[in-house]
């Protein structure tokens, strides 16, 4: 089931659907248009993201899925400010699909998420 939910990741950022938090339902036709070129997947050690702080410095994050591999992420939900995970793996195939001008890399991450326990009470009021 990785090969379809891949495909259809890849097909929401090749169409530009935005995540409003629900994954984006295609049609078995629609995945198959995406093709992973010569079927191959690039495996990655390490993933650097370049941005700017606060305080408009430039700075570099390295992301290692042995040593340096959970995180947290901005997230669009209105009760939770931030999404937590882990990287398993960084990947980057390159795809073939009729709304591509040409083959085009893209890049990305499998990732396992991390839920909030309403169970558990914490923080200064806890």
């Amino acid at each position: 089931d990785f090969l379809p939910k891949l495909q259809a990741h890849l097909l929401a950022c090749i169409l530009g659907l935005s995540y409003s938090g629900d994954e984006h339902d295609f049609s078995p036709q629609q995945l198959r248009q995406v093709v992973l070129v010569n079927n191959r997947l690039y495996a990655h050690k390490v993933l650097h993201i370049n941005y700017t702080s606060y305080n408009t410095h430039r700075c570099e994050e390295t992301l290692n899925p042995r040593t340096n591999s959970d995180f947290m992420a901005m997230s669009h939900d209105a009760h939770n400010p931030f999404w937590y995970g882990r990287i398993l793996h960084i990947f980057h195939v390159v795809v073939h699909h009729p709304e591509l001008a040409t083959n085009q890399q893209m890049d990305f991450l499998w990732v396992r998420w991390f839920g909030i326990n309403h169970s558990f009470s914490s923080g200064w009021h806890a």
